[in-house]
């Protein structure tokens, strides 16, 4: 999925996430932007990287969302708590090699939704 096309997806406005590979670009694209806005270091690249499930990326998200949360620049938008309860629900799983490329591509993306609503 590419950046266009998940905006598009999104811009729909759905209420919960059923295809992985948008769960997975809403939560690294949403994390990716709480470091980039408070912290530029390259931890957000390794930070995923080693997540065997769904449920291990979502309590990694929660880390980062606890940690760079406050320091946010969006933190009180509308786009930010969308994305932010999109990322919250998914069904755990066993992440698959292709789940960890997309992980891999979406971390190389440096645009970020929560900007675009």
């Amino acid at each position: 999925m590419t950046y266009k096309e998940a905006l598009t997806v999104l811009g729909s406005r759905p209420k919960q996430l059923s295809d992985t590979d948008l769960w997975i670009f809403v939560a690294v694209n949403t994390a990716k932007a709480l470091f980039d806005s408070t912290n530029k270091d390259d931890f957000y690249k390794t930070v995923f990287q080693n997540c065997r499930s769904f449920s291990e990326v979502h309590r990694k998200f929660d880390m980062i969302k606890g940690i760079y949360g406050r320091k946010f620049n969006q933190k009180r938008s509308y786009a930010y708590n969308y994305l932010c309860s999109l990322a919250a629900f998914f069904p755990d799983r066993e992440l698959t090699d292709n789940d960890r490329c997309m992980i891999a591509e979406y971390n190389a993306i440096d645009e970020y939704v929560v900007y675009e609503f």
